[in-house]
């Protein structure tokens, strides 16, 4: 939450850009309605990035369609 080379927190839009979140459609809203800039703020700092789920998502996608596995080796059928 603290800016690395500055005395200063991270701005929203920092937060955004780290958590990978500014890359995707995304808005922060409940019902339509807009949430508060500090419900904002501790959204995308509890947040799991969208790029490593996605990532996460397409691996295990190919795990299943009989690709590769973690450690590079063709998944085995028994």
């Amino acid at each position: 939450k603290i800016h690395p080379s500055q005395n200063r927190t991270l701005s929203v839009y920092e937060g955004l850009c780290l958590q990978t979140i500014s890359d995707y459609e995304y808005s922060f809203a409940i019902n339509g309605e807009s949430i508060t800039p500090n419900s904002c703020c501790k959204v995308i700092g509890e947040s799991v990035p969208p790029r490593l789920i996605e990532l996460i998502c397409r691996h295990i996608t190919n795990i299943e369609e009989g690709g590769q596995t973690l450690n590079g080796a063709a998944e085995q059928t028994k």
